[in-house]
């Protein structure tokens, strides 16, 4: 949609306002993760993409195209719908990408679903649940206490 593109140039454009370094993009298959990936990558000057399968949205079976109203209680009570994927394999999967990426060095953007972005700040400990915007930027900084323990502070970069 013309909305969604808006939002990733917008992105772009905020990201490079910021001069955050980046070494690449990673997102999903789905179309529009990848579509809004390429729109990215084409402000920043062709910023590599790759795609990881684990970093697509979870499957929700016969709930696909049905208003989120109708299935986000459902959801936030851990109900798998039928024929989709349930909330401990979506983790999981999403886990093992998290995995992958925190042995990978450099600053990575990560284009996906609301959904990712909630199993990350889950995974990596954050508060509560992580509320996102469409085309927002979220900024996950990990690092480690004297302890030997993550500690992670979550960003919400902006430029005014």
């Amino acid at each position: 949609m013309d909305l969604g593109c808006d939002q990733a140039y917008l992105l772009a454009k905020q990201i490079q306002r910021l001069g955050i370094p980046l070494k690449l993009i990673r997102c999903g298959k789905l179309q529009r993760v990848r579509q809004t990936a390429l729109i990215i990558s084409g402000v920043l000057g062709g910023l590599p993409i790759e795609i990881d399968e684990d970093l697509k949205e979870r499957e929700i079976g016969v709930w696909n195209e049905r208003p989120l109203e109708e299935s986000e209680d459902l959801i936030a009570q851990g109900v798998t719908p039928e024929n989709g994927e349930s909330e401990v394999k979506f983790k999981g999967r999403v886990a093992e990408a998290l995995a992958r990426l925190a042995r990978t060095s450099g600053n990575q953007l990560i284009v996906s679903s609301k959904g990712v972005g909630r199993i990350f700040n889950s995974l990596l400990g954050g508060p509560g649940s992580l509320h996102v915007s469409n085309g927002e930027l979220i900024k996950f900084n990990v690092s480690l206490n004297d302890d030997g323990t993550p500690k992670l502070a979550i960003a919400r970069p902006s430029f005014v």
